[in-house]
């Protein structure tokens, strides 16, 4: 995590540096958020078509391997929002993302770390 309080200083400079300043970063952020919500509508409803099509076996193996794929990058869509909608989680989000990092888990979503670079 952080071995010195200069890297605790840093992260946290760095943080408060990507917060928007200006309408139009605001609004910036929000279009980005709009890309991220549209990508994973699409991957849900591919899932969707996919786990339906295999219900009745005209789905293929890498098929439903796509759409097991999509399905655990939904899961982790739903955790990061659920952990974004934590009161103040914002403040700590970079710490947690770089804690899980150490530990080898990916608990920020394709979609988000396109479009917002986590």
């Amino acid at each position: 995590m952080f071995k010195t309080p200069q890297d605790y200083f840093n992260a946290t400079t760095a943080f408060y540096a990507s917060l928007p300043k200006t309408p139009e970063d605001v609004k910036a952020v929000l279009e980005k958020t709009q890309k991220v919500f549209q990508k994973e509508m699409e991957n849900t409803q591919d899932m969707i078509k996919t786990y339906q099509k295999a219900t009745t076996g005209d789905a293929t193996i890498n098929e439903i391997t796509d759409a097991n794929k999509k399905a655990t990058e939904l899961a982790k869509a739903v955790t990061f929002a659920g952990l974004v909608s934590i009161p103040g989680a914002l403040f700590v989000l970079p710490a947690i993302v770089d804690k899980a990092k150490e530990m080898n888990l990916d608990i920020v979503p394709k979609s988000v770390s396109e479009h917002f670079g986590i």
